[in-house]
């Protein structure tokens, strides 16, 4: 039956109606995948889907999804911290390598010139290649680039030119350079205790003995190295007799002389030893005019005859032998009124000047009027500030070293006296130094200045190599922990569909199923819809 002014087929209106629901059906399923593809792990808004509030072990599968992206966020972020560290310490085990590889060649060098066959055109070529040496090396300890500076401690304000060989002064730049590679872990990158080249490495003077010796006015408690003299009595005695020498308020060398040669002991006499290191006994028997044999000494009521050196450790009685009992070498150490007169094994010395270069400064110090170990002191520590003299910790010498980082410490001998090497502070304690003195060294064809050096350059080389190993050491802690990230990396898929509950390509294809049923129903309904609305119109 046809209605006039009306379609007789009303089925393309159903028909477009079911296009038009399964075109939305069909976008909505499309934009649902899509969204899987682009947020597999659900992180777009995974606190709104209805199945993941499921609560497992009282916590919801929302938040332990959130932690697991936390979790893999931290990883991305290790790794790329991991891979920028790597090439930090890399560039500074190279750096460290070709340190070692020039103080190498310049130690050969070195001790190639000290050979007596060398000569003075020797020395001058050999200088001239040092301070080409010595200039890479500032170069490589002063480089830098996008992320600091390797060695942060040092860097130069006053270059160096071998043209004019004074030590370049530096500053210290205490950028501290880290990265997280674990969580709470950070990782120091640079190096900030290593100016490797005016590091000291050791203290000019600590290990030199000026050999003092003892006199009248040397006190007590100044000899066996400080330990003094325990204050009591020697006994002495022969087949008759005994005496006991007190000694209880003896102070000093003379006193302990004069004690023994007053005791009234008959041909009993004291002095200084033949090298002014400890005491002398001697007894003579006046009847017969010669030396006499059965006087002995022993300990009392203390130790006092073993700290004098008259009495052996191991025994606990000696008899004086004829001519006399040379007393042991009783060690005396310095203090600040030792004259100068005692030093040398009693040689005494004559000093003149010394020069002091610090950085890029220098002054001379006149020590011809010193008389005393103090006044040395004095002399030197008033010339530069922050520049410290000092008696050594064995107390048998003088030290020196410098307060001021990134400066190089150099002292040399001024005139012919040579009074920087008498007093065993001449030379440098860091790299730099050394290679400036053995510079020097060489072109006054000085030996004695050459050789010196190689003692701080061995040390050098070891720091280099310690600084090596330690960058080593870190490049395998790095690889480490890039290795466990990087076994876990493929676990972290599988951890977000256990706790989710789904895989990422099977609710793809759940969803591709429910997209062909939605459409087979809405096919089936336009087919149901178009006779029931012609049956209306009938």
């Amino acid at each position: 039956m046809e209605v006039s002014g009306f379609p007789s087929k009303l089925s393309p209106l159903s028909v477009t109606s079911s296009h038009v629901f399964a075109g939305i059906v069909d976008k909505t399923m499309v934009s649902m995948r899509q969204n899987l593809k682009e947020n597999p792990v659900r992180r777009s808004q995974p606190e709104e889907l209805a199945w993941s509030q499921k609560r497992v072990g009282g916590i919801s599968e929302t938040k332990r999804s959130l932690r697991l992206k936390t979790r893999q966020d931290h990883q991305d972020r290790f790794v790329s911290n991991i891979s920028l560290a790597k090439l930090w310490l890399k560039a500074t085990f190279l750096a460290l390598d070709q340190l070692d590889v020039l103080l190498l060649k310049a130690k050969e060098m070195t001790i190639q010139t000290t050979d007596k066959t060398s000569d003075r055109v020797v020395w001058t070529r050999t200088a001239k290649e040092l301070g080409k040496l010595l200039a890479k090396m500032l170069a490589i300890v002063d480089s830098q680039d996008t992320r600091g500076y390797p060695f942060s401690q040092w860097q130069a304000i006053t270059p160096f030119s071998p043209k004019a060989p004074r030590g370049p002064a530096g500053r210290s730049n205490n950028e501290r350079m880290e990265l997280e590679i674990q969580p709470g872990l950070n990782m120091k990158l640079n190096s900030l205790d290593s100016s490797l080249l005016t590091k000291p490495l050791r203290t000019l003077g600590e290990d030199y003995d000026l050999n003092p010796r003892i006199d009248l006015n040397t006190r007590l408690s100044d000899l066996n190295l400080g330990r003094g003299i325990s204050l009591g009595s020697i006994r002495m005695n022969d087949a008759i007799s005994c005496w006991d020498i007190n000694l209880h308020r003896a102070a000093a060398v003379g006193e302990v002389i004069e004690a023994i040669n007053t005791s009234g002991i008959e041909g009993v006499g004291s002095d200084l030893n033949a090298s002014r290191t400890g005491f002398k006994l001697s007894h003579i028997r006046s009847d017969e005019g010669c030396s006499a044999k059965g006087l002995s000494i022993s300990k009392t009521d203390g130790d006092t005859a073993k700290d004098s050196g008259i009495l052996n450790n191991s025994v606990e009685e000696s008899t004086i032998p004829p001519g006399g009992l040379e007393g042991q070498d009783l060690g005396c150490i310095l203090t600040e009124k030792t004259f100068t007169s005692l030093l040398k094994d009693d040689r005494g010395m004559i000093l003149g000047t010394i020069n002091l270069a610090l950085g890029d400064s220098e002054v001379v110090i006149d020590l011809g009027t010193a008389s005393t170990i103090g006044e040395i002191i004095d002399a030197i520590n008033d010339s530069v500030p922050d520049v410290i003299a000092s008696l050594s910790n064995s107390k048998r010498g003088i030290s020196v070293e410098s307060k001021v980082a990134g400066k190089s410490l150099v002292i040399s001998d001024g005139d012919e006296r040579k009074s920087a090497h008498a007093l065993g502070i001449s030379g440098s304690a860091d790299v730099l130094g050394a290679l400036l003195f053995a510079m020097e060294g060489l072109k006054n064809g000085d030996r004695k200045a050459i050789s010196e050096g190689l003692e701080t350059l061995d040390l050098g080389l070891k720091e280099v190599s310690n600084h090596r190993a330690k960058a080593g050491a870190k490049l395998k802690r790095l690889e480490s922990a890039e290795a466990r990230l990087t076994a876990f990396e493929p676990d972290i898929p599988r951890l977000f569909s256990e706790v989710s509950r789904e895989d990422v390509s099977r609710a793809a294809a759940d969803l591709a199923n429910q997209q062909s049923l939605f459409r087979s129903v809405l096919k089936r309904g336009a087919a149901i819809i178009q006779p029931a609305f012609l049956d209306f119109i009938r």
